[in-house]
């Protein structure tokens, strides 16, 4: 190999590791909560204006539960939009089998805090459960993070 192409060889993969670096550097564990995280995204990448990131963790309760869905912010920039779907196994408190939820979640952009959620019980029996006041925050969790059930 020439001295030119081993050069070039060294430069792109040089690259490589600065983009994989700088792309994981960005993926965090988020926290969606009021005075307490009550959702954990775990490695959660905020999206541009315009784009859609995949959204997945858990609910921070003692039944063991995981969550998955996707972030979208708007292209005029004005708002961030997670819906993800819970899942809770079986008994859960209230309810004799498993569950599952749809939840919304709408923050202003680019503050993330002051959002809402609205939420809905699919499974076992399909009801609106309504939206909840303004007044949740997505941030980077502090640490710790609170562990998954």
């Amino acid at each position: 190999m020439s001295g030119t192409r081993r050069s070039m060889l060294v430069a792109s993969l040089a690259v490589l590791v600065v983009i994989g670096a700088s792309s994981a550097a960005l993926a965090k564990d988020y926290c969606i909560g009021t005075s307490q995280p009550f959702y954990v995204l775990k490695g959660f990448i905020v999206p541009r204006p315009g784009k859609c990131s995949v959204a997945s963790g858990y609910v921070v309760t003692n039944v063991a539960n995981t969550m998955v869905g996707n972030a979208c912010t708007d292209s005029a920039r004005t708002h961030l939009t997670i819906n993800l779907t819970v899942q809770y196994p079986a008994p859960v408190v209230s309810q004799p089998g498993a569950a599952g939820y749809l939840v919304s979640f709408s923050f202003p952009y680019p503050s993330l805090t002051s959002g809402y959620s609205h939420e809905y019980l699919v499974y076992p029996s399909p009801q609106d459960l309504g939206d909840s006041s303004p007044g949740y925050t997505l941030a980077p969790c502090k640490f710790p993070v609170p562990p998954a059930p």
